[in-house]
């Protein structure tokens, strides 16, 4: 396993091997085949929103501070709300912005984890249209995951706008909302990100956002999906994404 102080010897073809070079399409392949061996949505997203949390934690500076967590309608989101959830309980105060009228939401699944959010952070709004004011430590970007294929709509583009305009610390869960997980060309317009949370590998439009100097960092995070999925799909598992790992890679 390559440890932290062999990155700066590691050719980008290693970095690839070691922490995935996943697209879209691959990225949603391995979800189904997940969930064709009864690996729900559920699983995977707990696995998730706990590693964002980390991630988010170690950026400040593994002490309690002001979180914002946007969320939007899908998976995402929801990997959001588990990491809200996790950080409210580590003492953080978390004002959560979910970007979706309760009847968009994906599933019933997403919007019962609102409930202990409720007694957890200090603001729970569900609206359109942004709400959150305040200085914040850090903002968790939940807003859009891998799927995004096109321009987001008016109100989903002020709420990018606002988290590039933010000064705060901005974590970007899987990728940053408005970039093509793909291409990495930006559907929304260019903004400045601190920092991505790639989940169960990173993304090729990550490491294109990374290469041109608009993303300072990246953390790849295990998130529990089996070796046997990758080899049913003919996919290269990353080779230091395992047991739970959560790795950070400066640019």
């Amino acid at each position: 396993m390559f440890t932290p102080a062999t990155l700066f010897r590691m050719t980008a073809e290693s970095l690839l091997l070691a922490y995935g070079d996943l697209n879209a399409a691959d990225a949603g392949r391995l979800d189904l085949a997940c969930e064709s061996l009864g690996i729900g949505v559920d699983s995977l997203m707990e696995m998730a929103g706990e590693q964002v949390a980390r991630a988010a934690w170690m950026m400040l500076g593994e002490k309690p501070g002001a979180v914002a967590v946007v969320a939007g309608r899908g998976n995402n989101g929801g990997d959001g709300l588990v990491a809200a959830r996790n950080l409210a309980a580590w003492g953080c105060s978390v004002r959560l912005q979910l970007v979706a009228e309760s009847e968009e939401l994906i599933s019933a699944r997403i919007a019962g984890r609102l409930s202990p959010l409720r007694v957890l952070c200090e603001q729970v709004v569900v609206a359109p249209a942004l709400q959150l004011s305040g200085e914040h430590d850090i903002i968790i970007d939940a807003l859009f995951g891998t799927g995004l294929k096109q321009s987001p709509r008016p109100a989903e583009a002020s709420v990018i706008a606002w988290m590039a305009g933010s000064g705060s610390q901005v974590l970007c869960v899987d990728v940053p909302s408005g970039l093509d997980t793909t291409t990495g060309a930006w559907l929304a317009g260019k903004w400045p990100c601190q920092a991505v949370c790639c989940l169960a590998a990173a993304k090729h439009g990550v490491w294109v956002a990374r290469d041109a100097g608009d993303l300072e960092s990246i953390w790849v995070a295990d998130i529990g999906v089996p070796r046997m999925v990758w080899d049913q799909l003919a996919l290269q598992p990353p080779l230091n994404v395992v047991a739970g790992s959560l790795s950070h890679i400066p640019r």
